[in-house]
């Protein structure tokens, strides 16, 4: 429950990052104090920290883990995708790879898990590209068409009706 708890908070305050105006992010602030750490401070971390995105974070910075395996680790179970989040907010380099993120928001999509929505809409922020804002616009559910929509217009694209894609489409794994 408690976990559980952390890893909303951290879905939060990733979205309000994501709407703050420039220079105020809060996320920016702790992406910028947890990047100057050194080694000996990172391994404190993944020892004695109980926020598993921040040992995550430090297990990426000290080349223990990559960002595809992260990814990888919270598709198949073993970690939650917003303690994913948490750890990518806080390190500034190495970011994950696009095609990296693409690839968990089409598992994530095709598993159809509504709890995952907001965690989605903030990949799609924050990495998202032209085609995987259409991918959530096509995917046949209407908060990623909305967050989809809402990517395309804010970057100067009209959406529209057509043929569009259908790489992925919301649950057709259950």
């Amino acid at each position: 429950m408690i976990r559980s708890f952390i890893i909303a908070i951290v879905t939060l305050l990733l979205l309000a990052a994501c709407a703050s105006p420039p220079g105020t992010d809060p996320m920016k602030q702790r992406a910028s104090e947890f990047s100057s750490l050194g080694k000996k401070a990172l391994k404190k971390i993944i020892a004695t920290s109980i926020y598993p995105a921040e040992v995550l974070a430090a297990k990426v910075r000290l080349n223990q883990t990559s960002w595809a395996e992260a990814f990888e680790s919270s598709d198949q179970g073993r970690s939650d995708l917003g303690t994913v989040l948490g750890a990518v907010a806080l390190v500034r380099s190495p970011q994950p790879a696009t095609e990296t993120v693409v690839a968990a928001c089409h598992r994530y999509i095709r598993r159809g898990d509504l709890s995952k929505i907001p965690e989605l809409c903030s990949l799609l922020v924050r990495f998202g590209d032209k085609a995987l804002a259409e991918d959530y616009i096509n995917c046949g559910e209407s908060a990623l068409y909305a967050a989809g929509a809402e990517w395309a217009s804010n970057r100067g694209y009209n959406v529209r009706s057509g043929y569009g894609s259908h790489r992925v489409r919301w649950g057709q794994d259950r």
